[in-house]
C-alpha cells in the first residue's frame, strides 16, 4: 500500500526506552509520521508512556494494537523472545514492521518470521540503525569503491556494561540474553555488510554470567579470503568502546563508535599513504533508519537490514554459540 501522499500510521509494542530515541524522537522531527497507539501488558504504563511521549492512544494487549486498521508500520521493541510470534501476527494482520535487534532466538525462528514476511507482502525490517547513518555508508564507499585495495583483516567490537539489576532479560538466556545478542550482533553486523564470501565460524570461547548466558563472547569468523575477529563484553566493569578496524592491501580504515557516531566519532583512513581522520556530519543513526523504513514503504523498494541479510547474521551468531560450547536451544 503506498501512502506517498498522507501520513504514515504508527503503532510501538512495548512501553521501551529504547523507543524514545530509535522511534519518538525522529518521528516528532517529521511531518509525514503520526504516532497512533502504544500497547503494553499493564494499561496504566501504557497510558503514561503515551501521555508523555505524544501517542494518540494507549492499549491493553499487544494483539489489540496489531489488529487495528488505522496503523500502518509496527515497531517491535520488545525483548527478543517475543520479536518472532508477534512479528509474525503483526505481518498477517497486513502491518509492515521494525523488529529491535537481535532479529529472534535462532535461525529456526528467523525463517518463520522471513517465510511470513513473503507471504504477507509487507516490510520485515531488522533495526541496525547504524547500517543507514553516513558513517557506515562511508566505510562501505571507500571498501567496495576499492580504495583499500583488497582487504586482509578485520577487527570488530562492542562492549558495554550491562549489570543484571539494569536489565535482567540480557541476562537471562530464554528472552534472549547474553553480550553476543545484544552487543555482538552488531561486530557481526558490520562484518557482513563489508566483507564479502559466506561467512564460516572457525572458533569461539565465551565467558559466562551466573545465569548462564555469556558475558563475553569472541569468534573468529572466515569470509572468503579474510578472518574476521568479532567480540563483544558486557561485564560489569568494562568500558564502553565501539570501533572496528579494516586493513587492506592499499590502506586502511579505523572508525571510532560506528554503533552511535551521533553521539561522537571519528574515521580515520590511510589509503596510498595518505593520512586523514574526519568525521560524517548527519543527524542521529535513527533519523536515517525511519527515513529508510519510510521510503521503503512508500515506494516499495526493499531496505538493506530487511530480505535476508537478518539471516545471514543469525545464522553467524548462532554457529558461534555452537563454536563456543554454548547451548542456546529452545
Amino acid at each position: 500500500m503506498s501512502r506517498s501522499d498522507s501520513k504514515i500510521r504508527v503503532g510501538l509494542l512495548g512501553a521501551a526506552n529504547i523507543a524514545i530515541a530509535a522511534l519518538i524522537e525522529p518521528a516528532r522531527r517529521r511531518d509525514d509520521v503520526e504516532l497512533v497507539a502504544v500497547a503494553a501488558r499493564d494499561l496504566g504504563k501504557a497510558q503514561e508512556y503515551a501521555r508523555k511521549h505524544g501517542f494518540a492512544e494507549a492499549m491493553e494487549g499487544y494483539e489489540a494494537l496489531i489488529n487495528r486498521d488505522d496503523i500502518d508500520l509496527i515497531y517491535n521493541a520488545l525483548i527478543p523472545s517475543r520479536h518472532m510470534d508477534l512479528s509474525c501476527k503483526a505481518l498477517e494482520a497486513g502491518k509492515h514492521v521494525l523488529v529491535e535487534k537481535p532479529f529472534a532466538l535462532n535461525v529456526a525462528e528467523t525463517d518463520k518470521m522471513l517465510e511470513t514476511g513473503a507471504k504477507s507482502g509487507r516490510f520485515l525490517i531488522e533495526a541496525f540503525h547504524d547500517h543507514y547513518h553516513p558513517v557506515l555508508q562511508e566505510v562501505m564507499r571507500l571498501v567496495q569503491g576499492g580504495s583499500v585495495g583488497t582487504v586482509r583483516s578485520f577487527r570488530a567490537q562492542f562492549d558495554v556494561a550491562i549489570p543484571f539489576e539494569a536489565s535482567p532479560f540480557r541476562h537471562t538466556k530464554e528472552m534472549g540474553g547474553g553480550a553476543l545478542m545484544d552487543l555482538g550482533c552488531y561486530p557481526v553486523h558490520w562484518a557482513t555488510s563489508l566483507l564479502r564470501g559466506t561467512p564460516e565460524v572457525l572458533e569461539a570461547s565465551a565467558t559466562l554470567t551466573p545465569t548462564g548466558v555469556d558475558e563475553s563472547l569472541s569468534a573468529k569468523v572466515r569470509f572468503g579470503d579474510v578472518v574476521a575477529e568479532l567480540g563483544c563484553n558486557m561485564a560489569e566493569e568494562v568500558e564502553q568502546r565501539a570501533f572496528l578496524d579494516l586493513v587492506g592491501d592499499k590502506g586502511r580504515i579505523y572508525v571510532d563508535n560506528p554503533i552511535l557516531p551521533h553521539n561522537g566519532h571519528y574515521i580515520e583512513t590511510e589509503i596510498d599513504g595518505i593520512y586523514r581522520r574526519y568525521t560524517m556530519g548527519a543527524g542521529t543513526t535513527y533519523d536515517h533508519q525511519l527515513e529508510a523504513v519510510l521510503n521503503a514503504i512508500r515506494t516499495g523498494t526493499p531496505a538493506a537490514t530487511g530480505g535476508n541479510a537478518p539471516r545471514i547474521i543469525m545464522q553467524v551468531v548462532q554457529d558461534m554459540y555452537e563454536a563456543a560450547g554454548m547451548d542456546r536451544s529452545f
